[in-house]
């Protein structure tokens, strides 16, 4: 029973791929990036069902929207809810070991996936 849809933005969603670009080429292992990359769509999809299960973020301080976030083992996917549209939208993430910072959020909640 999906309740909401999820959107990702394109800044969220090249951060993600990213990452498992700097797990498969610097780290060198393919393998990894691969399950790695798998348990981050994996949760992405569980916010399709009550994402106001997530704590708000420490970004959330900086913007006029709430910012909030789900954690996937080491790192963290930042997202906001419009309740009107019923649609979540990805809107950051967080690797291990990166320091909360509103820098990489849009200013103002996204309606619509970002360019």
């Amino acid at each position: 029973m999906n309740e909401y849809a999820v959107e990702l933005t394109r800044a969220a969603e090249t951060a993600i791929y990213e990452q498992a670009k700097f797990i498969a080429l610097v780290r060198q292992e393919p393998l990894n990036a691969t399950r790695w990359l798998q348990r981050m769509f994996e949760a992405i999809q569980t916010l399709e069902t009550f994402p106001m299960r997530c704590a708000l973020a420490e970004e959330n301080e900086g913007v006029d929207y709430d910012v909030r976030q789900l954690p996937v083992g080491s790192a963290v996917l930042l997202f906001t809810i419009d309740e009107e549209s019923k649609t979540v939208w990805l809107i950051a993430f967080r690797g291990q070991g990166q320091l909360a910072s509103c820098d990489d959020l849009p200013s103002d909640r996204p309606t619509r996936p970002l360019e």
